[in-house]
């Protein structure tokens, strides 16, 4: 498992196979801190509650009911 790296900007980077995605530092739930998430494959997985979102699409996949990340690609 790896974790996310923080841009200048406060925002997190996650890499998968061989693209980047940019994500919101806090989860949409309860704005826990994403930069101590867990990160497995495509799968980040938040510290606080477990919510579990895709960082390809930002869907929300398990974990309390929330909204979705906005991931974008490659936004360096």
């Amino acid at each position: 498992m790896n974790t996310p790296a923080r841009l200048a900007d406060g925002r997190l980077v996650v890499r998968h196979g061989a693209r980047d995605y940019v994500i919101p530092e806090t989860c949409p739930h309860k704005g826990a801190p994403l930069a101590d998430a867990y990160l497995a494959g495509p799968f980040l997985r938040c510290p606080w509650h477990g919510a579990t979102f895709d960082v390809r699409t930002g869907q929300r996949l398990r974990g309390p009911v929330c909204p979705n990340l906005a991931p974008s690609e490659g936004d360096l």
